[in-house]
């Protein structure tokens, strides 16, 4: 998108919501029209856009200075639309199992939208959220010599540890295939 080179703006995550790509920028969110190649919107913002999602016909939109909610019906370019869900600083959010998932610094949270419940795993789950499934979400920590899949299950109580993992460089989730990349075992 020839628009997006001469930018000055930092692209920290992509969300993927039917054919829009809501490009999640230190400016703002972009949305890109995937089908025809270019820039739909820009929702200039006073915030820094981590990451966002679309759940029970709401944005989330996870910034450094807090989480925001925006009704799909409203409008972005309205700053008043975009209302302080939680002041804690997040730089990742999506939805799971009917809850949102939020990382917190190091922690991640689930938070239940209708009930305003929130639950922390502080450390039981850690490392780079990889992908979820309809039972299951995953998250990797990679060590120099090892790394370890946390695998959080659909009730949010059971948590099993993969550890001892070579070194993974690359991980993609396929269905229920998880296929991984290290300098060692290759693909």
């Amino acid at each position: 998108v020839p628009d997006l080179k001469t930018a000055d703006i930092t692209i920290n995550s992509i969300y993927n919501y039917n054919h829009i790509a809501y490009l999640c920028t230190n400016i703002g969110i972009v949305e890109l029209d995937c089908i025809n190649g270019v820039l739909a919107n820009t929702y200039k913002s006073p915030y820094n856009v981590q990451s966002m999602c679309i759940f029970n016909d709401r944005y989330y939109i996870a910034c450094t200075e807090g989480l925001y909610v925006v009704k799909l019906s409203d409008n972005l370019y309205d700053k008043s639309s975009w209302q302080q869900y939680r002041s804690f600083a997040t730089d990742f959010i999506t939805s799971f199992c009917g809850n949102l998932l939020a990382r917190i610094g190091n922690s991640f949270i689930t938070i239940d939208t209708s009930t305003g419940y929130e639950r922390w795993f502080d450390s039981k789950i850690r490392g780079q959220y990889v992908g979820s499934t309809s039972d299951f979400a995953y998250f990797l920590v990679v060590g120099s010599t090892n790394s370890t899949l946390t695998v959080l299950h659909s009730d949010l109580s059971t948590i099993t540890a993969l550890s001892d993992l070579p070194p993974i460089t690359s991980i993609s989730l396929s269905g229920q295939t998880f296929w991984t990349a290290s300098p060692a075992s290759g693909v």
